[in-house]
């Protein structure tokens, strides 16, 4: 990606498939590869486990077999440069990936969009 044309952080819009992210990609934009990298990061910030680039790789695994660390990090880098990833450093070797809260919110309408297409509800934990 370029210095020129930067794409902004995502920030969703609210309402039917239309989830974009300003100036940006929008949810159906992302391939299926990059959508699954995303969910992957969310488990493992969930399960409160360091989320680094090989853990990434092993939940990825269990649905896409065996990814190659060159395609695992040239999309995270994507997701990075796209500013639905943070990235930071938890040694002079392994970076950490975390997901921007507008992409946490962008992944969660996602959701609840599929499972209203789905016939199912969501119920938010935090609602009771």
């Amino acid at each position: 990606m370029s210095d020129e044309n930067p794409t902004p952080a995502p920030s969703t819009t609210s309402g039917s498939s239309v989830q974009t992210l300003d100036a940006g990609p929008r949810w159906c934009e992302l391939t299926g590869f990059r959508r699954d990298m995303l969910a992957a990061i969310s488990r493992l910030e969930q399960a409160g486990k360091p989320c680094y680039g090989l853990a990434v790789q092993e939940l990825l695994e269990e649905n896409h077999g065996q990814v190659h660390h060159g395609h695992l990090y040239t999309n995270l880098e994507a997701l990075v440069e796209d500013g639905y990833v943070r990235k930071g450093e938890i040694d002079a070797r392994t970076n950490s990936y975390a997901l921007t809260d507008e992409t946490k919110e962008l992944l969660e309408a996602a959701a609840r969009e599929l499972a209203d297409a789905c016939g199912l509800s969501v119920v938010d934990p935090a609602e009771g």
